[in-house]
């Protein structure tokens, strides 16, 4: 686990849009913080309920718009529009797009 922190930020997301991650690992990524970390791992990886619920305090903008693309839980549904709704015309398009699914 700790040898993926040792590795540079691009190397990072490299390994992260190539290979399967374990719980461990993903987990370790997230506690980091990093916006392009974040991003990458809702885009590229299948997160748990936990994981999700770690990113989304973190989440910006485009991590939020993937993180809507994983499969969440009621309680994960509902924080990510509960963030969302604090800047609702930063949002409009994505709460948009959650209006029209089905979840």
């Amino acid at each position: 686990m700790s040898e993926i922190l040792s590795k540079s930020e691009n190397e990072i997301l490299q390994i992260i849009q190539t290979s399967t991650l374990n719980d461990d690992e993903i987990s370790a990524l997230i506690a980091t913080g990093k916006k392009d970390i974040l991003i990458c791992l809702a885009r590229h990886q299948t997160l748990n309920d936990t994981q999700i619920q770690a990113m989304i305090p973190n989440a910006v903008y485009l991590c939020l718009k993937a993180l809507t693309k994983q499969s969440l839980n009621a309680d994960n549904k509902e924080k990510i529009i509960q963030k969302m709704m604090t800047n609702q015309v930063l949002y409009k398009e994505i709460l948009q797009d959650l209006k029209e699914l089905k979840w």
